[in-house]
């Protein structure tokens, strides 16, 4: 009887196929649909907050880096907003003795272009300018950008000749 048994499931096993049924890929497809589909969600909140620390990094350090510049060239460099605060660029201080008033005009190089917040993305500023002196002291001034319900803080209001990121 067992002799029998054997084979008969060796005859199945010669005459089985091998591979996977239709069956069997069309739920795997399935179900790895619905895993992406929970996952996305989280991926685009993920990704919307990594391009919104990375905007206010870099505003932070161009920052610093028109802190530094006013040190080392010893003349007083700006940081200019416009109206709308979504473009920003650096400047410095042009050695005029002629005028009473101060004259800037746009640092040379890549740090010296505009930089403009993506559309989704939304700023607050106290000011139009935010000054840098050759003392390493700037003007205090809170820098708000917001991405949806996210938003992170550039501020030198804290600590003197400090840019503080929050």
């Amino acid at each position: 009887m067992i002799f029998l048994i054997g084979k008969i499931l060796r005859a199945n096993k010669k005459t089985r196929k091998q591979g996977f049924t239709l069956v069997e890929i069309i739920l795997v497809v399935v179900l790895l649909g619905i895993v992406a589909g929970l996952a996305f969600p989280d991926l685009s909140r993920v990704y919307d907050q990594f391009q919104l620390n990375q905007k206010v990094d870099n505003l932070a350090y161009l920052m610093r880096y028109a802190q530094s510049r006013a040190v080392i060239e010893g003349e007083k460099q700006r940081m200019v907003f416009t109206s709308d605060k979504r473009k920003y660029w650096l400047e410095e201080k042009v050695n005029d003795n002629e005028g009473v008033e101060e004259k800037y005009h746009r640092i040379s190089g890549r740090l010296g272009r505009s930089f403009t917040l993506p559309r989704r993305m939304t700023a607050t500023v106290d000011g139009e300018t935010a000054l840098f002196y050759p003392d390493g002291t700037m003007d205090k001034i809170q820098i708000t950008v917001c991405h949806k319900k996210y938003c992170r803080r550039v501020s030198t209001k804290k600590i003197n000749g400090y840019v503080y990121v929050f």
